[in-house]
Order: structure tokens, then sequence, then C-alpha cells
């Protein structure tokens, strides 16, 4: 499972993903069908973990949605962290 966070700070307090969650899950499951995804206010989550390829797609694909806005320099949405399912 990893798990993603945005990368901008001031991002992060103002912005409830969950008002994205469509958003993001269609993302996910247009490159990882399977994957089950889980949205909350300040993060979400993906297991299994996408490799890098599919992390890009995905990435990108989002990038595309209205939380292009909070995309940082290169431009970068999210940041991620690898955990251990609950």
């Amino acid at each position: 499972m990893r798990r993603y966070n945005l990368v901008s700070s001031t991002a992060r307090s103002d912005v409830d993903l969950r008002d994205y969650a469509k958003v993001i899950t269609d993302a996910i499951h247009s490159v990882m069908p399977k994957a089950k995804v889980r949205v909350s206010q300040d993060c979400y989550y993906v297991s299994p973990s996408p490799d890098q390829s599919q992390a890009v797609k995905i990435g990108r694909i989002i990038c595309q949605s209205k939380l292009r806005k909070y995309c940082v320099m290169v431009p970068k949405l999210f940041i991620s962290y690898e955990i251990q399912e609950e």
C-alpha cells in the first residue's frame, strides 16, 4: 500500500481530497483497474503500491484535473510513502 500527500504544505491545509475522490479513483483505476483506493481529507492510499511507471501515469492524469492548480515545480502533485496495510 502506498500513501500520497499533496506536496504543497499550503494546499495540504486548504484542500479536502475527498472533494476530488472520483477524479483520483478514476485516474488510478484507468491505470490499475483492480487497485483498492481510499481517499481521506489530506491523503489517499493505493493498494497494491503502483510501480514508478504507473505512478507517473496516474499523476499525469490527476494533473489534468482541477487539482492541477496545486501542482508544484516540475509539476509534482503528490509525495508518497510506503506503509504497512492495516
